[in-house]
């Protein structure tokens, strides 16, 4: 199916399943977050704030630099790393 797609097709499908992964990842991070605050407030703030900073990197990952876009997606690698979680890409 992705031979039938143009390079714009293609940049413009790639850009959204990275933001569906950072989103993915943003909403894990979250979940931890939420558990870590009841036995460290600190800790459940700083993952609600990585979370957040991956929810703003998922709604502009087609318009921000690359360099940010690799550095969140170290991220979604890992947390699925930890958490098991094998993505597909679909193809």
């Amino acid at each position: 199916m992705s031979a039938n797609m143009t390079p714009s097709e293609r940049r413009g499908a790639y850009n959204r399943a990275n933001a569906r992964a950072i989103a993915e990842t943003a909403q894990i991070l979250r979940t931890v977050a939420q558990h870590d605050s009841h036995t460290d407030p600190f800790r459940g703030d700083l993952g609600k704030a990585q979370a957040s900073v991956l929810d703003a990197v998922s709604r502009h990952v087609a318009t921000l630099p690359r360099e940010i876009t690799t550095e969140a997606l170290a991220v979604v690698t890992a947390v699925d790393r930890l958490t098991g979680n094998r993505r597909t890409t679909g193809s």
